[in-house]
Order: C-alpha cells, then sequence, then structure tokens
C-alpha cells in the first residue's frame, strides 16, 4: 500500500555550507522544499516573516557564538 504524503517545508540552520548543502540535497531527494538557510541565530530571527516550517535541522554549535538550543 502506497500512502500518499505532502511535501514538508524544511528550514536548514547549519554554519558549515558543505553540510547544508548536504543536508539540502538530501532533503529535495525525498521530495520535501528548503524553504530557507541560516548559519546563526541572527540569521534565524530575520527569518521570523516567513510561514514557520514543518521540520528544522539545526545544528548545535552555530556562528556568532549562538546555538541550536538558543534557536
Amino acid at each position: 500500500m502506497t500512502r500518499a504524503h505532502h511535501p514538508l517545508n524544511v528550514l536548514i540552520v547549519e554554519d558549515e555550507a558543505l553540510l547544508a548543502m548536504d543536508i539540502e540535497a538530501m532533503v529535495e531527494d525525498c521530495g520535501h522544499h528548503v524553504v530557507a538557510e541560516a548559519m546563526s541565530l541572527a540569521e534565524v530571527e530575520r527569518l521570523a516573516t516567513l510561514d514557520p516550517p514543518d521540520l528544522a535541522f539545526v545544528d548545535m554549535q552555530l556562528a556568532d557564538g549562538s546555538n541550536g538550543l538558543d534557536v
């Protein structure tokens, strides 16, 4: 039995560009949409006007001294 699913809107919070690109490729290969990427808490805060994502992949140690728990 095949179950239809709608694509998830995904936020990626990662300060290492190559890792963020790998995660983005995996998310899109699974049929989902990356709605935004951020490298720090400050960048995530600037995204507040966007619709909230369905899922977020968040690194624990981020740029600018912030961390994933702050996000």
